[in-house]
């Protein structure tokens, strides 16, 4: 079989399989981008901003997709408790690689 097919037969029934294409395709990646020097440290205040754009996507548009919080910076971000809030973060390596 071929590496798709592979991935197909991962699941147990086709119903599982079209439920796992229909929660990737319904969400949605809402992206800051950061310019940093350096390791760009992730604050309450910048979580906050987040949720608060996120909270604006979803009254003006009325979606009911999944929105992953997703960061766009120069360099890793440096870990702390913050950074977990993060569903993703892309980095100038991981787009220019």
């Amino acid at each position: 079989p071929t590496a798709q097919g592979q991935w197909v037969s991962a699941y147990n029934n086709r119903k599982d399989f079209i439920n796992e294409c229909k929660q990737y395709l319904e969400s949605r990646n809402l992206c800051e981008m950061k310019y940093s020097e350096s390791s760009f440290s992730v604050t309450d205040k910048f979580i906050m901003g987040m949720n608060e754009k996120i909270k604006s996507f979803r009254e003006k548009t009325k979606t009911n997709y999944a929105i992953h919080p997703t960061l766009v910076t120069t360099y890793p971000v440096a870990q702390n408790e913050y950074a977990a809030d993060l569903q993703a973060i892309i980095t100038a390596e991981d787009l220019f690689a």
